[in-house]
């Protein structure tokens, strides 16, 4: 006796999504010694100095860094960009292991130098 299926399975006949999208795109922090961020008018190396990117300045010690790109783990758990203490831009990407290119707000580019 012949029989009768229906071939209906769990996904209502829908592809199922498999895999992720891209990965994103970023520096690696062990790998990257100094950056660069452009935002309009402004273009600074930044150095790495203790895994902050950061440009020295010399006109005292409380402000050791005039701009940086640092990572907040106690606070916000997100990367910043900062200029003297002021927050400039920020990215909502909490990996600590590789800088954002992409996704800052306000827009910022970061390169590898």
């Amino acid at each position: 006796m012949p029989s009768l299926s229906l071939n209906v399975g769990l996904n209502n006949g829908r592809k199922l999504p498999f895999g992720g999208g891209a990965a994103p795109s970023g520096l690696s922090v062990a790998s990257t010694n100094s950056i660069i961020v452009q935002y309009t008018a402004y273009n600074k190396t930044l150095n790495k100095v203790n895994d902050v990117y950061g440009y020295n300045i010399s006109y005292g010690p409380e402000e050791e860094f005039e701009d940086r790109v640092g990572f907040d783990i106690g606070v916000l758990g997100r990367w910043e960009h900062q200029v003297q203490g002021g927050l400039v831009s920020f990215n909502p990407s909490s990996d600590s292991t590789t800088i954002p290119t992409s996704g800052w707000s306000p827009s910022i580019t970061i390169t590898a130098a």
